[in-house]
């Protein structure tokens, strides 16, 4: 998989878009989510099967609630990370397939992350690629943890995580779930 830079403008907000080659050679451009993508969000949403909004929301979830939807498209700058992916031709946002986003905590040092992928799109290396440019999002700002809490069952996900040097605990309140856990920064 190959990342190149596809703009050369850079701004205080956020990176240039990333143009990511995918295992099946398709191309995808990872850029920061805007406020005009709500009803393509949306959309994308209304495209996940069951079973990947269960693995992404940890609940099945019929409709993305509109509070949901408002905060997904306006994170707040230097809290919140939230990142699209878009196929060539549709960079108006109304193809998105994939998105991921981290909170940070109050204290800026651990940010929780979540990753989404179409259906269609699963297997290509597009979490991957997603989850690297949230690392490196996160090694810029300062955090010392980024963090994730992923169903036991989604083994995609718990391979990504390993693969990039996740730590993978079992949640002690959960046994459902697994945290996974990657440093940033040493102590």
């Amino acid at each position: 998989m190959s990342i190149e830079a596809a703009s050369s403008q850079t701004s205080a907000a956020d990176s240039d878009p990333q143009q990511v080659t995918l295992r099946d050679g398709r191309r995808v451009t990872l850029r920061a989510i805007r406020p005009d993508d709500a009803e393509a969000l949306r959309q994308a949403f209304e495209r996940l099967s069951g079973e990947a909004r269960i693995t992404r929301f940890m609940a099945p979830l019929k409709q993305l609630p509109g509070d949901m939807l408002e905060r997904a498209v306006n994170p707040p700058p230097g809290e919140e990370v939230a990142l699209v992916a878009i196929p060539p031709g549709e960079m108006g946002g109304d193809g998105i397939v994939a998105g991921a986003r981290y909170i940070a905590d109050a204290r800026y040092d651990t940010a929780e992350f979540a990753v989404t992928v179409a259906d269609e799109w699963r297997g290509l290396g597009l979490a991957t690629a997603l989850l690297k440019e949230l690392i490196r999002r996160g090694h810029e700002q300062g955090l010392r943890f980024i963090e994730g809490f992923v169903l036991a069952r989604n083994r995609p996900m718990l391979e990504c995580a390993r693969r990039l040097g996740f730590e993978v605990f079992t949640d002690a309140e959960d046994p459902g779930t697994v945290v996974v856990r990657l440093r940033l920064r040493p102590d």
